[in-house]
């Protein structure tokens, strides 16, 4: 039995355990059920990258699981320039440059389908303004750490965004 033991101990010393409080083992889910069922089909690149941000979330690694969401962020955003029918750009400022000129033409050249969605794009070309701002460059350009509770609310924020997203069929996905 002391053999046993010492063994038992010899294999637990080489390994490292994590745990996930019970208050956070949410985020430790698959991708469909964080952000639900509809950006999961919708938008089934952004899979791996929501999965990752709520693991980074659940094990307190603040800053990586924003790193993934503004991932998440980027692939809305190409979605909706590819709805718009704008090409592949090289940066967020040259998808929401060309995506502001979309919603500054003038209102006689916009089909009827793009005025009743008009409302639609001005807030979501609004909400990546913000988070290109807030949370883009600052994370890609090491800018800055998260705390746990920055990166909640970042989650909570880009979940809302990617739930609205896909809420249109228009959005090129």
């Amino acid at each position: 039995m002391h053999e046993i033991a010492v063994r038992a101990q010899d294999e637990c010393i080489s390994q490292r355990f994590f745990s996930v409080p019970a208050g956070k083992s949410h985020y430790y889910c698959d991708a469909a059920i964080l952000f639900g069922e509809n950006v999961a089909t919708k938008f089934p690149a952004t899979s791996f990258d929501i999965e990752e941000a709520g693991k980074c979330l659940a094990l307190d690694r603040a800053t990586a699981s924003v790193f993934h969401l503004v991932r998440v962020m980027e692939l809305g955003l190409r979605a909706l320039a590819r709805g718009l029918g704008i090409p592949y750009a090289p940066s967020w400022e040259s998808y929401l440059r060309q995506i502001e000129t979309k919603i500054s033409e003038k209102h006689g050249k916009k089909s009827r389908a793009w005025k009743r969605d008009e409302h639609f794009y001005r807030d979501v070309a609004g909400d990546l303004q913000l988070v290109k701002i807030a949370w883009r460059n600052p994370t890609m350009h090491v800018g800055r750490k998260y705390t746990p509770e920055e990166a909640e609310d970042v989650f909570r924020a880009v979940k809302a965004f990617m739930q609205r997203l896909s809420s249109k069929q228009r959005v090129g996905v």
